[in-house]
C-alpha cells in the first residue's frame, strides 16, 4: 500500500516519484496499442502527443483515481491483443527499439507486462 502523502516523494534529484511511474503506466496503452496493430514507431507523431496529454491530464489525479483510470486504459490494450491473429503471433514487424530492429506479435504480448512489471518494480522499491 502507497500512503497518498508519499506518492510524490523521490528518492532524489532526477529520480523518478511513484506518481510518475503510475503515470506511465497508465498512459503507455496509448504507445503500446499502435505498436501491437503495426504502427512502427508510435513515440512519434499523433500516439506520442496523445501519451504526453494524458500524462498531463492524470498528473493531478488521486491515487484511487489514478489506478482506476489505469485500469480503465489498459482495456484498448486487451482488446489489441486479443485481436492478434495466429499469423500475427509468428510474423515479424519492425519496432523503434534499433535499428532494423523487429519483433512478432508473441514478443509484443510481453511488452505491457514487462513495462508494467518494471515500473511496479521501481514502485516496490519507493
Amino acid at each position: 500500500h502507497l500512503p497518498e502523502d508519499r506518492l510524490d516523494w523521490s528518492p532524489g534529484e532526477g529520480a523518478r516519484s511513484a506518481r510518475s511511474q503510475l503515470l506511465e503506466c497508465a498512459a503507455a496503452p496509448l504507445l503500446h496499442v499502435p505498436l501491437i496493430q503495426g504502427d512502427p514507431n508510435p513515440y512519434a507523431g499523433a500516439p506520442h502527443a496523445a501519451y504526453r496529454d494524458a500524462v498531463a491530464a492524470l498528473a493531478p489525479l488521486s491515487l484511487d483515481d489514478l489506478l482506476s483510470e489505469a485500469r480503465r486504459r489498459h482495456e484498448p490494450l486487451v482488446a489489441a491483443l486479443r485481436a492478434l491473429s495466429d499469423t500475427d503471433l509468428t510474423t515479424p514487424r519492425p519496432v523503434p527499439f534499433g535499428e532494423g530492429a523487429t519483433m512478432t506479435g508473441a514478443d509484443l504480448l510481453f511488452l505491457p507486462h514487462w513495462n508494467l512489471v518494471y515500473h511496479t518494480g521501481q514502485i516496490n522499491y519507493l
